[in-house]
């Protein structure tokens, strides 16, 4: 096996070629060690994967190129399990082991990238990798690493047989790195030989580039450090041979073959072990493989952690450091010996100038603090025992009651006391204060005597803090009235009494401060004698049961309003008992209680002798106990004419329906009958003492109720007659029974807007004829509740109703007579009149209705009319009062299947053979025995449904008289005049225009060459112009136009563009106006004294005028015509043959002439 020797294992990297040898780290006392590299893939095949092997999927041909020569070239790869062993080529072949039939790695056929994979079950340090071959290597290929697990790859170098085609943005080196963590591209591993047994060496950090850094450093740590090392195969080396699907051949003889892979490298331990041991749960199979490299460190230097990269518990006094250094790194817990175990502080660490960062856990002895060099609370540091003694912390004796948190001092023992504690031990309050308790934070509380309550404010009871008060003062620290007292302010004031309502307050006591007394509802302080605002207390009679809203079938019901005044009886009336009649009446209340029943009803002049007997039923279960009724009825025999009686108190239970039967019994032979109010019942006062009210003061109330109130009950009363007296009674028992006051709970319907009810019984103020307690009824005799002013009076008509003095209470109605109607009976009923004797009207059957004052038929039918319907309307005929719905029939005018009628009147006319209908009068437009024509000047079809005469609508332009005018049939106009036409005559004629509504129709007016034909538009006038004439006759070319006069239209112009000031031309001749230079009718010619091409450009002549024969020249060429004498373009110089200077220019000597001719020939 090999080993490199990682204590100083930077000195390994000259060893690739040669075998490595063991050799053993030494202890790691005193110094910085590490554990021995060995083969990391040891032990890791499982590890180890691989994204392409051959012969997966089923066997796969290959051919080797080292072998071409062979007798055998080719094989079988087959790595499927339970296969050929010889044949399987997994990745897990390449991982040395002591098999030396083991075989090789090998992917698929023309595959190119393919990807190995190492992953570590921990973090490793590496030195070298070795990767041999059996095949070519690859052409191009990555190693990478990974530090967390594979989430993450950083490449260690680049390899390929050309690095700027397969890698261009990495930097190629041809020799080794320049610092140790460079990444390059080389190509020193990647080339086409040997075709087998080459190898690929990454060297983690190369000779010569790590004198300046040490294994601790963390530039070197990253470097070396991985959790994952990646193999990344991209290009096959296939010696120019193409691979793919169109080459089976080639594809069998490329293919990545490796067989062995070395990593080398140790467990990271940080210079703080010299060995690795299993990682927690190993497989029992990896812990007996020889020289297996594992990924946990033997820790030493009181380190620990998979990689020794934190301290022991009991040795965190120092922080952890990679590396052994003196004094420094982990050291022993500093906790003076009251626990072995603490954790590193930096804050601690700061605090103490770095002299020590332990934070110590779990301190014994009574001790606390970051090193335990405090005692804990209720303890204290003895002067006499040294820090680290296990009893140097003794306890404080001190009262629990009276001490803060911190009982004593440290270091003194002496007890803190609370604010208001006083004492050795803080067991006794100061002076003042009272009630010594743990759980006060002050110890203590104060006495707070109230001064102006307090006989001496200063003094109060140790224990309860009680001090003493003055007259009429209670609390603790006087400091307020006793009940039913109030008003402790000030030594000048004492304590009033209260005066609270007995029963409109809740208590006799009030607030100390205010005086105000605890109301009962709605009830105003200070003495809750009042009730609030829209609020009052119920009246002596206020539990009333009406016999008139009583239902009692055996008994005729009759309410009267107009026999008496109204206030002799409360509700809406009385109900008439007859001898021996016998009303019930439903009583229930809601507090149980005794009361007395009184019976009101009024005396009748004349009876003496009768009896009244009031039968109250039990109800059927539930009345309370103690609260019984009289087991037979009482008997009340008539002495007097008070019209009232009353019985002894009687219980009532609450919430229960007694049934009381009345009986009225007339002792006397004449047959008169009763008129019975009501029953009341009013809470007997001599009861009150047992629920509410003391002896005394019911005593008081019931002697007030038998002196001037008791009379009350006997009939309706007044509230204004009501005495203070009776108000207080009332206002007593009321709270008592209600609870304080009442809602008003006026109707707002029925209420006068803006007011209140009345305090003493609630009546709220009714708007007009509505009454009740709450506003919510109209008063017998009226109706209409809910009208803004009130309920409204019946005002039934004596003559037409039944009983003129009641009406429906919803609608007002009255009970009529026969053939009466109407809200107030006050008319005949339909189809009657002559009120209040209404009778039948006489309409012949012709009308439906009639006046119900003199009997005059209204709307006649069937074509009848006449105060009875006794003739025919006007456009009818014949006997209205035979009585049949066909008496009269239509005037045929034309009448027939048409319907329609134009004459207003008509006559029979009778001949020998037959009777007709001649139509008089037909209306305008009609003519004919039977309007059965249109007149002249109007056209239609009067004889079809819905066919009307109607005037020819011809605008006025056709004489209406005259016969043929238009057609009688269609409307269409057919004389028109005013030289108008058209079927309506509402245009002008043809060769007219203008407003033939108007009848200013006049001649067109158009030009005879410029223009179609003589016609023009009717209404403007504009004739029809040829071809580039324009104007309202046609008189004129358009612009770029001439010579109107050809009849045809006008012709274009044709100017040249460019050479004409202008597009137009002369309206007669056609010349165009041409630019100085050119000319022409068209200005497409040069103009005399210019040359050139004039579609281009003509230039002046310029010829000099002493030169030149004329100011012409030539039209094409610009050559002036010159004289003998002359010579030049412009004629402006001496010809030849001449000399001088121009103009005067003398011929040569004849010697020049003759010279010319022979040098000519």
């Amino acid at each position: 096996m090999r080993h490199i020797h990682s204590c100083n294992f930077l000195n390994y990297v000259n060893l690739i070629s040669v075998k490595l040898t063991t050799v053993q780290c030494q202890d790691c006392l005193g110094k910085t060690c590490y554990p021995p590299s060995g083969e990391l893939l040891l032990g890791r095949g499982d590890q180890l994967t691989a994204t392409s092997t051959c012969g997966l999927n089923g066997p796969q041909r290959y051919c080797r190129v080292s072998d071409l020569d062979s007798e055998k070239k080719c094989f079988t790869c087959d790595s499927r399990p339970g296969r050929n062993e010889t044949e399987s080529h997994l990745v897990s072949n390449i991982v040395a082991t002591s098999d030396t039939n083991r075989t090789w790695w090998q992917s698929e056929n023309a595959v190119e990238r393919v990807t190995l994979t190492l992953d570590f079950e921990a973090e490793f340090q590496i030195t070298h990798l070795i990767m041999t071959f059996l095949t070519f290597r690859p052409a191009a290929m990555i190693v990478s690493r990974s530090k967390d697990g594979g989430k993450n790859w950083r490449p260690y170098q680049y390899f390929a047989e050309n690095c700027a085609t397969a890698f261009p943005n990495i930097r190629e080196s041809i020799n080794q790195r320049t610092f140790f963590s460079d990444v390059i591209c080389t190509r020193r591993y990647s080339q086409p030989k040997p075709a087998s047994g080459g190898q690929v060496v990454f060297i983690a950090m190369p000779p010569g580039t790590t004198n300046d850094y040490g294994r601790s450093d963390p530039r070197v740590l990253d470097w070396i450090t991985v959790t994952n090392i990646r193999f990344e195969f991209s290009k096959l080396q296939t010696l120019g041979e193409a691979i793919g699907p169109r080459y089976p051949d080639n594809n069998e003889k490329y293919y990545y073959a490796i067989s062995s892979l070395v990593v080398y490298g140790s467990c990271l331990c940080y210079g703080h072990a010299s060995s690795c041991i299993p990682m927690p749960n190993t497989p029992p199979a990896k812990l007996n493989i020889r020289d297996m490299i594992h990924g946990k460190c033997s820790c030493q230097h009181f380190t620990s952690g998979t990689q020794c990269n934190v301290c022991l518990p009991e040795y965190n006094d120092q922080p952890w450091i990679a590396g052994y250094q003196e004094n420094k790194g982990c050291s022993g817990c500093k906790c003076n010996n009251h626990t072995s175990t603490c954790s590193f502080s930096s804050t601690v660490y700061e605090r103490t100038n770095n002299a020590s960062g332990s934070f110590c856990t779990n301190c014994q002895d009574n001790t606390r603090g970051d090193q335990c060099n405090q005692c804990q609370p209720n303890y204290f540091q003895q002067a006499n025992k040294s820090l680290d003694s296990p009893d140097v912390c003794a306890r404080c004796d001190c009262d629990a009651r009276g001490t803060t948190n911190e009982p004593c001092n440290r270091l003194t023992g002496t007890c803190q006391c609370k604010s208001n504690v006083m004492g050795n031990r803080c067991d006794s309050c100061k002076s003042s204060y009272y009630g010594l308790n743990d759980t006060n934070p002050l110890g203590c509380l104060p006495c707070n005597c109230y001064n102006d309550g307090t006989v001496d404010n200063t003094v109060c009871d140790v224990n309860s803090g009680q001090c003493s008060c003055e007259l009429n003062v209670d609390g603790r620290r006087c400091e307020r009235c006793k009940d039913t007292y109030w008003g402790l302010t000030s030594p000048s004031v004492q304590c009033r009494p209260c005066l609270c309502h007995p029963t409109g307050s809740y208590s006799l006591s009030c607030n100390d401060s205010t005086g105000l007394c605890p109301c009962r509802k709605n009830l105003v302080s200070p003495r809750c004698n009042q009730v609030t605002a829209n609020h009052y207390y119920s009246l002596m009679d206020s539990i009333r049961f009406e016999a008139e809203e009583q239902n009692a079938s055996t008994v005729q019901t009759i309410n009267h309003f107009y026999d008496y005044p109204y206030k002799l009886y409360s509700g809406t009336g009385y109900r008439i008992i007859q001898t021996n009649g016998i009303v019930r009446i439903v009583i229930s209340v809601s507090y149980t209680f005794m009361y007395s029943l009184l019976v009101r009803f009024e005396p009748t002049p004349g009876l003496n002798n009768f009896t009244i007997t009031v039968d109250i039923k039990r109800p059927p279960s539930g009345v309370p106990i103690n609260c019984d009724i009289p087991s037979s009825p009482l008997k009340f025999q008539n002495t007097s004419v008070d019209g009232a009686y009353i019985t002894i108190p009687i219980c009532f239970g609450r919430d229960k329906n007694y049934i009381t039967e009345i009986q009225y019994i007339n002792n006397e032979r004449v047959d008169v009958p009763l008129k019975l109010d009501s029953i009341v019942l009013w809470p007997s006062l001599t009861s009150l003492a047992s629920v509410e009210l003391s002896t005394t003061l019911v005593k008081t109330l019931a002697s007030a109720e038998a002196e001037y109130c008791s009379e009350l009950l006997y009939k309706p009363y007044n509230v204004s007659d009501l005495s203070e007296t009776c108000k207080e009674v009332m206002f007593t028992v009321s709270n008592i029974l209600n609870d304080g006051g009442l809602v008003c709970d006026c109707n707002p319907t029925g209420t006068i807007s803006g007011t209140a009810c009345d305090k003493v019984g609630g009546q709220c103020r009714c708007k007009k004829n509505i009454f009740g307690r709450r506003c919510d009824k109209c008063l017998p005799g009226a109706y209409g509740f809910g009208l803004p002013d009130g309920c409204r009076e019946c005002k039934c008509d004596r003559q037409g109703s039944t009983n003129f003095e009641s009406c429906d209470a919803n609608t007002g109605q009255c009970n009529c007579k026969r053939n009466i109607v109407g809200l107030n009976c006050a008319r005949c009923q339909y189809f009657y009149y002559g009120f209040p004797n209404c009778q039948r009207c006489e309409c012949y059957g012709h009308s439906a209705s009639c006046d119900q004052r003199n009997g005059t038929c209204l709307n006649c039918l069937h074509n009848t009319a006449g105060p009875t319907c006794n003739q025919c309307r006007t456009g009818f005929v014949g006997t209205a009062t035979t009585g049949t719905p066909n008496d009269c029939v239509r005037c045929e005018c034309p009448g027939g299947s048409s319907g329609n009628q134009f004459s207003s009147t008509c006559y029979y006319r009778s001949t020998q053979s037959r009777t007709t209908i001649v139509c008089e009068n037909c209306t305008t437009g009609y003519t004919g025995n039977n309007c059965e024509l249109c007149a002249p000047g109007y056209y239609g079809n009067p004889t079809s449904v819905g066919g009307r005469c109607l005037p020819c609508q011809c605008n006025n332009n056709i004489n209406v008289n005259e016969p043929g005018s238009c057609h009688n049939q269609t409307g269409e106009c057919l004389k028109c005049l005013y030289n108008t036409g058209g079927p309506s005559c509402s245009q002008c004629r043809p060769g007219y225009y203008g407003k033939a509504l108007t009848r200013t129709c006049r001649p067109c007016q158009c030009n005879e060459y410029g223009s179609v034909d003589g016609n023009c538009d009717p209404i403007t006038g504009q004739c029809t112009c040829r071809s580039n004439v324009i104007g309202k006759t046609c008189d004129k070319c358009a612009t770029g136009f001439w010579n109107i006069t050809s009849g045809k239209g006008c012709q274009p112009c044709s100017c040249c563009r460019n050479n004409s000031l202008q597009a137009n031309c002369d309206a007669v001749t056609g010349k165009c106006s041409c630019i100085k230079g050119y000319s022409g009718d068209k200005c497409c010619d040069c103009e005399d004294g210019f040359w050139g091409n004039p579609s281009t450009t003509c230039y002046a002549c310029n010829c000099n005028k002493m030169g030149s024969l004329s100011t012409e020249c030539d039209r094409k060429t610009g050559q002036c015509y010159c004289i003998a004498a002359a010579g030049g373009f412009r004629c402006d110089r001496c010809a030849d043959g001449y000399q001088g200077t121009f103009p005067s220019c003398r011929r040569c000597h004849v010697c020049y002439f003759d010279w010319n001719k022979r040098i000519t020939d």
